[in-house]
């Protein structure tokens, strides 16, 4: 199932392998005392800007997954406006 879907999505570290859940700017900016802390791997301390898109099984079900700020992760989303996905109703954007 991909996490889009789910209304996030997951990033890995490239360094490490961690994978993390991507947030938006606008959450970033709502907690400015960790600001800092979003822009990096919760767990190397690799720049979240290098990280990648995770496949499916790169962090095991059910796990705790962190939020990061990855640039440009929500950028195509945003710049059509959000869409209820199929599992949330019929597809009306």
């Amino acid at each position: 199932m991909s996490t889009d879907r789910l209304g996030y999505k997951e990033y890995k570290c490239r360094r490490c392998g961690w994978v993390h859940a991507a947030i938006t700017r606008e959450a970033m900016a709502e907690r400015t005392d960790l600001a800092e802390r979003y822009l990096r791997c919760f767990k190397c301390g690799a720049p979240s800007n290098t990280f990648v898109p995770a496949a499916p099984g790169d962090a095991p079900l059910g796990s705790t997954i962190q939020g990061v700020y990855v640039p440009g992760a929500w950028d195509d989303f945003f710049s059509d406006g959000p869409a209820v996905s199929d599992d949330f109703g019929d597809g009306i954007k």
